[in-house]
């Protein structure tokens, strides 16, 4: 069920629009999330569990990679102009194919649509300097971390930027479903998400601080576990997650074994 519900994100459209989620991200370079996680704010290093369908887990978080002073060197823009924001703002409904992925799994003949509002977008950087800045401050334990990585050949690499929303889940039940019914229907959609719940009804539910998207950039990573810079040209701006393809992202590596 909650590979099913996962799938869902990448398949709403824009009100009266054509323009996806996963296409407005995909032309900005970002990498979609599926479903929407609170686990890779920049700075967080992460690896490729599975290429396909793509998985992620998460290898040092942002804090124990560069320290506390991490988010006072952060670059936040929450502003309007953004066109990355604009895009991003706004209500959001579930096609007929992303319906069908439900079927089955919940009571879906009850379901009419879900709308999802997106509010409060921010785009969220970790600027080169910074990376430099704080290079030394990671954690012993994230250290061995990448060591052990490296060493079995995987590709490690830096979340650089994240589009952050908060969203609103609405559910349009068809009629003569009861409001028992309803809130258990809504109940399941937002724990198959995994979401953290800022408020939730019969036919809504709330939550806050979502990634939706990232970049990443492998170059950077390897200035971590490396004492000196890569030269010029080397490695600069690659990317291990691919725009245009979505990622469901782990708490941690070891999670992939039960998750398969």
């Amino acid at each position: 069920m909650a590979l099913a519900l996962a799938a869902y994100i990448g398949s709403v459209y824009w009100w009266g629009h054509k323009q996806s989620i996963s296409k407005t991200l995909s032309t900005y370079y970002y990498t979609e999330l599926t479903p929407p996680s609170t686990l890779c704010p920049p700075g967080t290093l992460v690896t490729i569990i599975k290429e396909d369908p793509l998985v992620v887990g998460v290898i040092c978080p942002a804090s124990e990679a560069f320290g506390p002073d991490l988010a006072a060197n952060l670059s936040i823009s929450s502003s309007a102009s953004s066109k990355e924001i604009a895009s991003m703002t706004g209500s959001f409904s579930l096609g007929a194919s992303a319906m069908d992925q439900i079927k089955g799994d919940l009571n879906s003949n009850a379901i009419k649509n879900i709308t999802v509002t997106l509010s409060n977008v921010r785009l969220i950087e970790l600027p080169d300097s910074a990376v430099f800045k704080l290079l030394g401050k990671h954690s012993d334990s994230c250290s061995k971390a990448i060591s052990f990585r490296l060493k079995n050949h995987q590709k490690i690499s830096i979340i650089k930027s994240v589009i952050q929303a908060d969203a609103s889940y609405r559910v349009a039940f068809t009629g003569g479903v009861d409001a028992k019914t309803r809130l258990q229907i809504t109940d399941r959609l937002a724990a198959s998400m995994g979401l953290h719940l800022n408020g939730k009804s019969e036919d809504t539910f709330q939550a806050n601080d979502l990634y939706w998207g990232v970049r990443d950039d492998e170059s950077l990573a390897a200035v971590l576990s490396s004492p000196s810079p890569p030269a010029t040209g080397t490695m600069e701006h690659e990317r291990v997650l691919t725009p245009g393809k979505s990622a469901r992202i782990l708490p941690n590596v070891n999670t992939a074994a039960s998750n398969q």
